[in-house]
């Protein structure tokens, strides 16, 4: 029998959490290891595509899909968010005189 890794649910028990800055308007994309095949190149072109990307996130997705997978690809789960500023009435107000956040 070949040595495999651990199998699944059998290894820590939380992946590390990843924490990053995204501005209103951001496009963040989350995507299955199906749409980039070969690492270095793929996420360099993933990278590029994002980039390109413009629009609402359905529209990136399809674009992202076209443009990685021309044959129609493999296995690939994608998600695309846009995010967007909060409406006004929905903002916590700013600190000041008698104010805590």
């Amino acid at each position: 029998m070949r040595e495999h890794g651990p199998l699944h649910g059998l290894g820590p028990p939380h992946p590390p959490a990843l924490k990053f800055a995204a501005e209103p308007g951001s496009l963040i994309v989350l995507a299955t290891d199906g749409l980039v095949e070969r690492r270095h190149e793929d996420l360099e072109r993933l990278a590029a595509a994002v980039e390109e990307a413009s629009g609402f996130p359905e529209e990136a997705c399809v674009h992202l899909l076209e443009g990685m997978t021309p044959d129609g690809g493999g296995d690939v789960a994608l998600m695309a968010v846009r995010l967007n500023r909060l409406p006004r009435a929905a903002r916590r107000p700013e600190p000041g005189p008698g104010r805590t956040r």
